[in-house]
């Protein structure tokens, strides 16, 4: 099993042959069509061969979506005419899986072709008008504020999941409607569904049915305005309202460079000293709003930083231990792609760990099991070539 899926491999040639292209380019149409095809290919051959979830079970609803997404981006081989329908059709693949460890992305940005004007925010669980441009002339100022209500006849929460969330994002998590409601007006053509022409706004003096104005994006004009209406947010600590709310804002988790990496510190650092005083705190909050995640030992340091390092510790069970022999047994006996030496030594040290961390009373949390009689402990009960179902754990609590 890889921890990661990397393809993509004819996009250098293509990107040389039709990135650098004039908006007239009928021979590389078919070009990237023929590229789809053939990482959309190995994307699924790869999943297929090293993902667990195809041999899962208690999972049966992977395979078929593995099944309907590969029909589905089939579907749309006659439509990629482009780096943009290229890019989204694979990630629409990707996210049909709807798990933010299995996606496709590439280096290359995905920009919107054309936009309407105009500016959406997701609150109070609806559409609202944040601004409009001056291409509406005196309605614009109308319909700020304004629900946007539905679009060529259809709800705009279905739009903003047919035209946006089918190829990013998460309907079932709020953050990535919150996220991603600024597209609802963009236009990124094939494959995505057709622009809608005319959508329907409830501001306080009625209902106003709108004609959109479509024009080619201008992204420096609309960064510029983004900037302005939502600057950026950064790692930090304060007291709010009567100084009893704690808000502490993680914007992310994944800092790499070394500026990064002081401004996390000096947060914990912060958050450590503030929680130790004893101070009469009604609320403590951590705004996690954009946060799309990095490295769990900031999580793991800010948790013990409030509770304490006792309470922050990850307890395993004996499944749990069993598991992971097995995983490191199975690295060593089959040397598949990904048993490197370090990452055995790695497994071996954590084996080796986990029994000690059983502490009766002290888990940090629990998970209802059956037992521990679903995982062996020894090497040789492991299934030898790849393709037998694994070892399978029903209590992972580490």
């Amino acid at each position: 099993m890889r921890p990661s899926i990397t393809f993509f491999r004819g996009l250098a040639v293509a990107l040389l042959a039709g990135g650098g292209a004039s908006p007239a380019r009928a021979q590389a149409d078919t070009a990237w069509s023929a590229l789809f095809r053939m990482d959309l290919d190995s994307a699924r051959a790869i999943i297929a061969a090293d993902h667990p979830g195809v041999l899962d079970r208690q999972n049966p609803a992977f395979a078929r979506t593995l099944a309907t997404a590969y029909q589905e981006a089939l579907r749309a081989v006659p439509r990629i005419d482009s780096y943009n329908a290229y890019a989204i059709a694979l990630a629409r693949f990707g996210n049909r899986f709807q798990d933010a460890h299995l996606n496709v992305g590439g280096n290359r940005p995905v920009m919107a072709l054309r936009d309407a004007g105009i500016e959406a925010v997701f609150r109070g669980g609806a559409f609202l008008v944040e601004w409009a441009d001056t291409r509406y002339g005196d309605r614009a100022a109308s319909l700020r504020g304004a629900t946007v209500r539905d679009c060529d006849g259809a709800a705009a929460e279905r739009v903003f999941r047919e035209r946006v969330l089918s190829w990013r994002g998460r309907p079932s998590v709020e953050a990535d409607w919150h996220r991603f409601a600024p597209l609802l007006f963009h236009d990124y053509g094939p494959p995505t569904p057709p622009a809608p022409r005319s959508c329907r706004f409830a501001t306080p003096g009625g209902v106003v049915a709108l004609p959109l104005q479509w024009e080619p994006l201008d992204t420096a004009r609309l960064a510029e305005r983004r900037r302005r209406a939502a600057p950026p947010r950064t790692l930090s600590l304060e007291w709010m309202g009567d100084a009893r709310t704690l808000w502490v804002s993680l914007p992310t988790f994944a800092v790499d460079d070394s500026a990064g990496v002081a401004a996390m510190r000096g947060v914990i650092d912060s958050l450590r000293a503030e929680t130790g005083r004893g101070r009469d705190r009604r609320l403590l909050v951590f705004d996690l709003r954009g946060n799309d995640g990095g490295s769990s030992r900031w999580g793991d340091e800010i948790a013990e930083a409030v509770f304490g390092a006792e309470w922050a510790r990850r307890r395993g069970s004996g499944s749990t231990t069993a598991c992971t022999r097995n995983s490191v047994c199975r690295r060593t006996t089959w040397r598949r792609r990904g048993a490197t030496r370090g990452s055995r030594s790695a497994g071996t040290a954590r084996t080796a760990r986990l029994p000690r961390s059983r502490v009766p009373s002290r888990t940090l949390w629990r998970r209802r099991s059956p037992g521990e009689a679903g995982c062996t402990a020894r090497c040789g009960a492991v299934p030898g070539p790849p393709g037998r179902r694994p070892c399978r754990c029903r209590d992972a609590s580490w």
